[in-house]
Order: C-alpha cells, then sequence, then structure tokens
C-alpha cells in the first residue's frame, strides 16, 4: 500500500481539494433585515416626539428660565386676584386655575404681571370656559398700549397692536387647524419675542412671524375677549417664561 502510485495519487487528491477551497468563491453575507419605519400610532408619537422637541428647543435656546406658575393659586404667582365691577371683569384663582372674565359691558379684561419683560419666551395652557376668545397680551403698558395674541371658539386666531390714541390695529387675523375649537378644549399658547420680531405657536406649531418695534417692553397680561358681545370666561394654567441669557463676562487672566 506504500507503493509510488499510491503515494501519488493521494499527493494529487490533496492538491485538488487545495484547489477547490482556494477558487471556489465564498457565499457572500446574508443582506441585513429591511428597517420596515413605524405606521400608524408609533409614527405619530414618532413625530410628535420630533416636533415637541423642536418646540421646546424654539423656546430655550439661549435662554433660562425666568418662572414656572401652575396658575392654582395666588401664592407665589406672578398674577394677582382682582374684581372690576365697573367693567365687569374678573381676575381670580379658582377651581385650580386663573379665570380671567369679561362680560359685555367692556371687550377687553387684561389681568397683568406686575413685573415687566423685553425679550422673551412664554407660554401657558388656555381653556375657553365660555364665551369667545383668551389669549396673551405682552409688552403692555399703563396706558392700554400692548400686543395681543389670542384665539377663539371659532377656529380662529389674531395678532392685534393696541394703541392709546388709535383704533386697534389687526396686524393678523386667521382661521388654524392647530386650534381646538370647542369650549373647554386645551390649548397651548406660546410666543417668543426677540426685540422686534414675535413668533407664535399654537399647541407647539408655529403660525406666524411678525416684525414691528412700536413697544419694547411691558407687563404680560391674560385676557378675556368678547368679541361677539358674549360674556367670555378664560381658564389659564401651567404659565412658563423663559428670558436671554445674560452676557458673558470675560476672565481676566494674568500669566506670572
Amino acid at each position: 500500500m506504500n507503493s509510488p502510485l499510491v503515494k501519488s495519487l493521494l499527493g494529487l487528491i490533496l492538491v485538488m481539494v487545495f484547489l477547490m477551497l482556494v477558487i471556489t468563491p465564498s457565499s457572500p453575507p446574508p443582506n441585513p433585515p429591511t428597517q420596515t419605519p413605524p405606521t400608524g400610532p408609533e409614527q405619530t408619537a414618532t413625530t410628535q416626539g420630533i416636533i415637541r422637541h423642536s418646540y421646546n428647543l424654539s423656546l430655550s435656546d439661549n435662554r433660562k428660565q425666568d418662572f414656572t406658575d401652575s396658575l392654582k393659586q395666588e401664592s407665589g404667582s406672578e398674577w394677582g386676584s382682582s374684581r372690576i365691577n365697573a367693567t365687569g371683569g374678573s381676575c381670580l384663582f379658582t377651581e385650580g386655575a386663573y379665570h380671567v372674565s369679561q362680560t359685555t359691558k367692556n371687550p377687553l379684561m387684561n389681568c397683568l404681571t406686575s413685573r415687566t419683560f423685553s425679550d422673551f419666551s412664554f407660554e401657558v395652557q388656555l381653556t375657553l370656559v365660555q364665551g369667545d376668545c383668551g389669549g396673551v397680551a405682552f409688552r403692555a403698558d399703563n396706558n392700554g398700549n400692548h400686543y395681543l395674541f389670542s384665539i377663539c371658539v371659532n377656529g380662529s386666531y389674531s395678532i392685534e397692536k393696541y394703541n392709546e390714541s388709535s383704533p386697534v390695529m389687526i396686524i393678523l387675523a386667521k382661521s388654524s387647524a392647530t386650534i381646538n375649537p370647542n369650549v373647554l378644549d386645551s390649548n397651548k399658547i406660546a410666543i417668543k419675542a426677540d426685540g422686534p420680531i414675535m413668533k407664535f405657536y399654537i399647541n407647539e406649531e408655529v403660525v406666524a412671524q411678525k416684525q414691528d418695534n412700536s413697544y419694547i417692553s411691558g407687563s404680560l397680561g391674560l385676557i378675556a375677549h368678547t368679541r361677539h358681545n358674549d360674556p367670555t370666561e378664560a381658564a389659564y394654567s401651567n404659565a412658563k417664561l423663559w428670558t436671554p441669557l445674560g452676557p458673558t463676562t470675560p476672565t481676566n487672566c494674568t500669566t506670572r
């Protein structure tokens, strides 16, 4: 069995096996599993998360939080209670929220903070209990000058400028599908003011950006607006405000 012929055959077989292993191409790696994009509720949740992150970043970018006010009680709040019988308006903490009311005697009830603000980001939750419109007045002074951002039960919103010596100027008025229009529906409204540039949000979506330099500083107001002479009551909660970060003070370093 150890003849030269047998050895030659064994050697030939080993060479052929080696060549087969070297020449035969290896199988390609299996394709990775295809990632199926989320659909239905999962897709909606992902989209809402992206929108919320973008919204939060827009309000707070390069800003510090000045206050968070639940508006459940007057103690520690930026707003106070008042009842103005002469004009039929009131600003009251009741039922775990800040209720601003106005009868038909006067179209607008404006409950103002004692502090004033210039550049800021502000958001608040608004529920119309009855009537027409609620919203935020800003850069308001004691003479009635201010801007007003309001949303109404008919699904519309408006941006207006009030001036003590001239009629109300409507900067923008239109309808928006972003608004939850029914009485007792909740809407989150927000404003970002940087100098003359003002950006407006409803339910975390930008609805408008306008520019006006008439007023640069003033109080914040929560309002009830009887546009159609209907007694109006708006309930507010969870107010938050951010102000710009102060300038960085340079550090003087002395090399010894």
